[in-house]
C-alpha cells in the first residue's frame, strides 16, 4: 500500500488547455488518497478552484505568459518570447524553492512549466510536445530546440506524455519525430470527459452548433467576434462557450446564440456529446476531449501558434476532423458541410484506465529523487 503523498500540481498559464487536462490527473491522484495542492495563476487558477473547491491552492505567478499580437506576425515576436521563457523559467525555479519550504510537498507535477525540477524532490513533467514545432522560416532550428527541451525534460524524474502509442496517437510528430528521453512514457490520453462523474446523460434538447473558445488573447476575442458575426443571422440553434471562467458579464447577443463564460465539466460533456456540430480551436487538450467523446469538429487553429496549426493539419490528414484557417472564415458554411459528410474512424481508447493508473501510480512508489537524477546523468 503506497502511503499518501502531498503533491503540488502546477499547470502552465497559456490558455485553459493545461488546466483542463490537469483535472483528469488530479482526480486520479485524489482517488488514490493523495493530497493535492493546486499551484496556478490567473484563468487556470480560477478554473481549477471551481473544479476543486475543497482543495488547497496557492498562487504561482505566470512568469512567461504569452500574448499573441493581432498585428505583428509571430516570427517578429519570437526572439522576445524566447528570452521571456528563459528568464521566466529561472524565476519559477527560484519561486518553487519557496513553495517547497512553505508547503512541503513530496512530489511536484509540472504541466509544461519548464523550471519546476528540483534535486531534493520527486518532480514530474507533463508534455505532449517533446518536439516543439517551429515555423517554416525556423525549421532548421527544430532539432536544436528539441535537444534543449530534452535537456529540460531530463532534469525531471519522470515525463508523462498524455497520448496513446501506436495507430491512435493524437500528437503525431510532436511526440514522435525525435527519440523520446528515457524518462518519458505515454500515459494514454488525459481528458476530464473520461471521468465517470463527467459522463453525459441521455440526449435532450441538443444544439445545432456548439462553439468552444479558448486560448490566449487577443486571438480568443478576435475569433469570438468573427464567429458571432457569421453565425448570429443563421436559423441554427447555437451555444457559444467563451472560455472565461473568471468573468461574470456576458455580452448582449442574438436570440439564436446562447452564451456562457464557463460551465462545469459535466455540462460541457453534455453540450459536446449532444452537439450536431462542434467548432473549436485545435489545442491538444481539446483534441483529447473530442477523442474521449468520439466527436468530430471543425478546427480553427490560433494564428501563429505552430503547434495548433500542425495539429489541425494532422487531424485533417488523418480524417478525424476538418480544419479551417482563421483567415478564411468566409468558407465556414462550406467547411461545416464537409464536416457533416466526414465519417471518421472511432477512437479506440481503453474503457477502463488501468494502464494509465498504473503509469501514474508507479511514479509515486517510494521513488528516491537522488538516484533518479543520477540515472538521468547516465542517460
Amino acid at each position: 500500500m503506497t502511503p499518501s503523498q502531498t503533491i503540488l500540481f502546477c499547470p502552465l498559464d497559456w490558455g485553459l488547455g493545461h488546466a483542463c487536462r490537469s483535472v483528469y490527473y488530479i482526480h486520479k491522484l485524489l482517488e488514490k488518497g493523495h493530497r493535492v495542492i493546486i499551484a496556478a495563476d490567473k484563468t487556470p487558477l480560477s478554473f481549477l478552484r471551481k473544479e476543486f473547491p475543497d482543495l488547497e491552492w496557492v498562487r504561482f505567478p505566470s512568469y512567461y505568459s504569452i500574448r499573441y499580437s493581432s498585428i505583428l506576425p509571430m516570427f517578429m515576436l519570437a526572439p522576445f518570447y524566447f528570452l521571456k521563457i528563459i528568464t521566466g523559467s529561472v524565476r519559477e525555479h527560484s519561486f518553487l524553492k519557496k513553495l517547497l519550504k512553505s508547503h512541503k510537498p513530496d512530489i511536484v507535477i509540472s504541466d509544461n512549466r519548464f523550471g519546476l525540477w528540483n534535486k531534493k524532490k520527486i518532480t514530474i513533467y507533463i508534455t505532449h510536445q517533446v518536439c516543439i514545432r517551429m515555423p517554416k522560416w525556423a525549421k532548421f532550428l527544430e532539432k536544436s530546440v528539441y535537444k534543449l527541451h530534452r535537456w529540460i525534460i531530463r532534469k525531471y524524474d519522470r515525463c508523462w506524455i498524455p497520448d496513446n502509442q501506436g495507430p491512435d496517437n493524437l500528437s503525431g510528430e510532436l511526440s514522435g519525430k525525435f527519440p523520446l528521453p528515457l524518462n518519458a512514457s505515454f500515459t494514454g490520453i488525459a481528458s476530464r470527459f473520461l471521468l465517470t462523474e463527467n459522463k453525459s446523460p441521455e440526449i435532450s434538447n441538443p444544439y445545432d452548433i456548439v462553439v468552444i473558445l479558448s486560448g490566449p488573447e487577443p486571438q480568443r476575442t478576435i475569433l469570438e467576434n468573427k464567429l458571432f458575426n457569421i453565425l448570429h443571422d443563421s436559423d441554427k440553434k447555437i451555444f457559444l462557450l467563451r472560455g472565461k471562467p473568471g468573468e461574470t458579464e456576458i455580452p448582449q447577443h442574438n436570440y439564436n446564440i446562447k452564451m456562457a463564460n464557463h460551465l462545469p465539466s459535466r455540462n460541457i460533456s453534455v453540450l459536446l456529446t449532444q452537439a450536431g456540430t462542434i467548432i473549436c480551436r485545435s489545442g491538444y487538450t481539446m483534441i483529447m476531449d473530442l477523442a474521449a467523446l468520439n466527436k468530430k469538429a471543425l478546427l480553427i487553429p490560433t494564428p501563429g501558434q505552430t503547434e495548433q496549426e500542425y495539429l489541425a493539419f494532422y487531424m485533417n490528414k488523418c480524417g478525424r476532423h476538418i480544419s479551417l484557417s482563421q483567415k478564411r472564415l468566409s468558407e465556414l458554411w462550406i467547411k461545416l458541410e464537409e464536416l457533416k459528410a466526414l465519417k471518421p474512424k472511432s477512437f479506440k481508447h481503453s474503457k477502463n484506465t488501468d494502464y494509465t493508473l498504473r503509469t501514474l501510480h508507479s511514479a509515486l512508489l517510494f521513488i528516491q529523487p537522488t538516484s533518479l537524477h543520477q540515472q538521468q546523468q547516465v542517460q
